[in-house]
């Protein structure tokens, strides 16, 4: 037994000092969360255990998807600062994954635009006077946005929903949260769309640039595929897979473009623009941008259209049609892409220091993600710091609400020693 083997099972992590192998396949997920559900469920239930069964068997590697919507609070489908985990997240998947890192499914619907997290002074006090020119009230900007001297440049932050509506992610006084999360959904649209209107006529009048006013329009569908496939290596993007599916009829119908007014236009107008606007971005990304990487870079786009009945639409057969061979595809695709870009016999440490390791990095990613105080946090570090403990740790609670998150960054905070016991704590 080695020297790095003993201080393992000693508890002494003071030397330890290794960078943990390559030892899984990390692939992250684009996909537009209102979209791709039922072709998602059939991945993860069908051809998920089947490709990690093969990468076990094969290459003593684990197989791992990270579906960053999955279990996901629909009040947090846009905020800025989840998109900012999920980039996060697919960062971390590029560096560290053995294998194939991203996968995206596209399909006929581009997704909703998160608020601007930050926008300079200059850009919002603009947007500020068109609003008040055409006489419409900026007090949803004003209220959520306050200046930052710290930025640099100096710039507007949009606030987080806790500082202004203190009841929002209140677990004690459900009436309170319900109430502040609909609140919050209706100044959210309101900004939206006087985003929307208004930098759309600032690019018009050239007081804002296209690229400046790019951040307002812009979906996490396409913000996600840009930063795994936008100026990257060629080796990167041939990890990279992506999946398009088109319906035609949809797609005719969304072709009709509708000019907004010269002033403030109205709700219909509006949508109608909004909607416009949206397909003429989901046109771009998957027809210009993706084709231009598969020309450049070798990326692998697999393009299926599927053609319905205008009365009929898109049945649940056609889907279920659609579902079944894009289930078949990916499961050969990610298999022959995992033999071409997997080693065979990668330099290995011991199996205890390996899997402590990849427990290290687990770790690292949950705590990442922790946002909220909780009261708990303080009685599970003392757990932790105890020297000799009769009985385990237990933390319960329903599905997706954070056990193991709350768990690494407990163990973050009182020192690198105490990882391992996150390892070992019942969660119920």
């Amino acid at each position: 037994m080695d020297n790095s083997t003993n201080r393992l099972l000693s508890m002494d992590f003071s030397k330890l000092s290794w960078k943990a192998p390559k030892a899984c396949i990390k692939v992250f997920l684009c996909v537009n969360p209102e979209d791709f559900q039922e072709e998602r469920k059939a991945l993860r239930e069908t051809i998920y255990p089947k490709i990690r069964e093969y990468c076990r068997y094969t290459y003593g590697l684990e197989f791992r998807v990270i579906d960053a919507y999955e279990g996901l609070d629909p009040h947090g489908l846009c905020d800025s600062r989840a998109q900012q985990v999920r980039l996060e997240l697919l960062e971390e998947c590029k560096e560290s994954s053995a294998g194939p890192f991203f996968v995206a499914l596209i399909g006929e619907q581009y997704g909703r635009p998160c608020l601007p997290a930050q926008i300079e002074v200059s850009e919002f006090q603009e947007v500020l006077r068109v609003c008040q020119q055409a006489g419409v009230s900026t007090q949803p900007l004003e209220r959520w946005y306050r200046r930052d001297e710290n930025a640099i440049p100096p710039a507007f932050c949009l606030l987080d929903k806790q500082e202004v509506l203190c009841s929002h992610y209140c677990q004690t006084d459900e009436q309170a949260r319900q109430t502040d999360q609909h609140e919050w959904q209706e100044a959210f649209q309101e900004m939206k769309m006087l985003f929307f209107v208004v930098v759309t006529r600032c690019i018009q009048e050239g007081t804002i640039t296209p690229e400046q006013g790019q951040k307002y329009f812009i979906s996490a569908l396409e913000k996600e595929m840009r930063f795994a496939l936008e100026n990257c290596s060629k080796e990167d993007i041939e990890r990279c897979l992506c999946y398009v599916h088109k319906i035609s009829n949809l797609t005719r119908q969304r072709e009709r473009v509708v000019e907004p007014q010269a002033g403030l236009v109205g709700d219909s107008e509006l949508q109608a623009f909004c909607h416009s606007n949206a397909s003429a971005l989901l046109c771009q990304l998957r027809d210009v941008f993706l084709p231009n990487l598969v020309t450049s870079s070798g990326l692998q786009v697999y393009t299926s259209t599927t053609t319905c009945e205008l009365r009929q639409g898109y049945t649940p057969e056609l889907r279920q049609e659609y579902t079944e061979g894009l289930c078949e595809q990916v499961y050969a695709n990610m298999l022959n892409l995992i033999d071409r870009t997997v080693s065979r016999n990668p330099a290995r440490l011991d199996t205890l220091t390996e899997n402590f390791l990849q427990q290290l990095d687990l770790c690292d990613i949950y705590s990442s993600l922790y946002r909220l105080e909780c009261a708990e946090v303080e009685n599970i570090k003392s757990y932790f710091v105890q020297k000799e403990t009769k009985y385990p740790l237990v933390v319960s609670g329903g599905p997706c609400t954070g056990k193991t998150v709350l768990l690494a960054h407990c163990a973050k905070q009182v020192g690198y020693c105490h990882y391992a016991i996150v390892i070992n704590s019942i969660i119920l």
